[in-house]
């Protein structure tokens, strides 16, 4: 049985998005480029409404490859602990 994670929105706009100027988003992006392939073979991925409807916000041609790498993810359900 494999291990279960939860993928949030930074995840996939680091995977998707085009290479920084900024050292530290630079070093995340490549991470996540190398993590990213392996993780979703390895894992059984899920993601949350939330993280689509943050990944649909922006501009367009980011936002398709957002939910583009997105699409298939079970969704986890949303609680309201109040």
């Amino acid at each position: 049985m494999k291990e279960s994670i939860y993928i949030e929105t930074s995840v996939v706009s680091y995977y998707v998005s085009k290479p920084s100027r900024d050292i530290i988003v630079l070093a995340h992006q490549q991470i996540t480029s190398e993590w990213w392939p392996k993780a979703v073979k390895r894992f059984d991925v899920y993601i949350s409404e939330v993280v689509v409807e943050e990944a649909a916000a922006g501009n367009k041609e980011s936002d398709e490859q957002r939910l583009k790498e997105l699409k298939g993810f079970p969704y986890l359900e949303l609680y309201n602990i109040a």
